[in-house]
């Protein structure tokens, strides 16, 4: 139907491209939500866990100064047998089993030999054995914390995956408005029932075009109205009324040139925008949107169906508004004289 019904499928088509992307976002979106949690839950438990551990090796540490202030006091009396146990228990699901196995030697040479008695002459390997696993602990507490500056990475790679997320929801968000704006956009230009500009928007081309409107260039304003459109609406109903104002608008779309718009001003009276060099252009289409009109059969209507068209050109100087009212005067002057025919300014 000339270029009006091209744009119109062309949005339609641009609807269609969006929506694409918007399942294929709710996915990655997903994920990251699901990759950040996940990294950001293990890393938190996975430093609480290394901080505990650290605090119960410490435990161990803290009975090693115990033993040897025992030792070099000689008063062992006070220690508990088992102080060494609990801890060691609590330590070894997290430590490596060679670590462990060492840890538990030496733990356990110092805790014999306090159930022993100490006597000078072992004095000097329990000083041994205490220095090992102050240092071996030492050892493991300085990996754990390297560990855990390891896991604190994580961590920020979570955040960082929460951020990238929340930067996806965003470009989600201004998709969807996009998709929901570009599929109102249509209905809100084009007239549902026959496809063609609403009056709002062929008013805003009216506009448009007497202001970019050049030297040596004409724009023709069309009014046409079909005539006796009421009697056909209450002898044959709403719908045959509906059918003919679809069929003739598309006769007459296939009479207009590329560049010509055309919009309903309401009910049955429409409008066509002419820009043309040549200042006849407006009124010669004049003549084929009538007889494109009185051509149109529909067999619902058997009396057949004519329209009045009023034509002028448009200055410059005139606002939307005023050249409306103008070319209403000329469709009115159509009608008066007699219907089915054209006149112009």
């Amino acid at each position: 139907m000339g270029c009006i019904m091209l744009k119109q499928r062309n949005d339609s088509a641009l609807i269609k491209t969006p929506s694409k992307y918007l399942g294929l976002m709710l996915v990655v979106i997903a994920v990251l939500l699901a990759l950040s949690i996940i990294l950001i839950l293990s890393a938190y438990n996975a430093t609480r866990m290394d901080m505990e551990l650290v605090n119960k090796i410490g435990k161990i540490r803290g009975g090693i100064q115990k033993v040897l202030v025992a030792i070099s006091l000689g008063v062992f009396s006070d220690l508990e047998n088992n102080q060494f146990d609990h801890d060691l228990e609590n330590v070894k699901k997290s430590l490596k089993p060679e670590d462990y196995i060492k840890l538990q030697n030496a733990v356990a040479t110092l805790v014999q030999s306090f159930k022993n008695g100490i006597s000078a002459n072992d004095t000097s390997y329990i000083y041994d054995a205490s220095k090992f696993l102050w240092e071996y602990t030492d050892m493991l507490i300085a990996s754990y914390i390297n560990q855990r500056e390891q896991k604190r990475k994580l961590f920020i790679w979570g955040i960082g995956l929460l951020m990238l997320m929340f930067m996806f929801i965003i470009a989600y968000t201004f998709l969807f408005i996009n998709l929901v704006v570009k599929k109102l956009e249509p209905e809100a230009m084009f007239d549902t029932l026959t496809g063609i500009l609403r009056r709002g928007r062929f008013i805003d081309h009216l506009m448009t075009n007497i202001t970019s409107l050049g030297r040596n260039e004409y724009l023709g304003l069309l009014m046409y109205d079909l005539d006796h459109f009421k009697r056909i609406n209450d002898t044959y109903g709403h719908d045959v009324g509906d059918i003919v104002l679809k069929e003739t608008t598309a006769a007459v779309s296939r009479v207009l040139r590329p560049g010509d718009m055309m919009g309903r001003l309401g009910g049955e009276e429409f409008a066509i925008l002419v820009r043309s060099k040549d200042r006849r252009a407006a009124r010669l289409l004049a003549d084929r949107v009538r007889s494109a009109v009185e051509n149109t059969i529909i067999p619902q209507v058997p009396g057949g169906i004519t329209a009045s068209v009023g034509v002028i050109v448009v200055s410059k100087q005139e606002t939307a508004e005023s050249a409306l009212k103008r070319v209403d005067e000329f469709l009115y002057a159509a009608k008066m004289a007699g219907r089915n025919r054209v006149r112009s300014d």
